[in-house]
């Protein structure tokens, strides 16, 4: 699901009063087969029964992260 509506994707706007922020990175492979453009700020989410990850192409699923 490509995010059309912003120019650069995902925008952060804070953290909630109260909570420590959590910087944890993780690595994540994106296979050589994949035909579908992935950008800064996209919501990815993980190709079931692998160990790769793919761009969200819909709204109905659960997002495994953001680009």
């Amino acid at each position: 699901m490509a995010n059309t509506a912003v120019k650069f994707g995902f925008k952060h706007l804070g953290y909630l009063p109260g909570g420590s922020p959590d910087y944890q990175l993780s690595t994540r492979l994106i296979s050589s087969a994949n035909t579908t453009s992935i950008y800064f700020g996209d919501p990815v989410i993980k190709i079931a029964g692998s160990q790769y990850i793919g761009a969200q192409t819909s709204t109905n699923s659960i997002s495994d992260g953001i680009f």
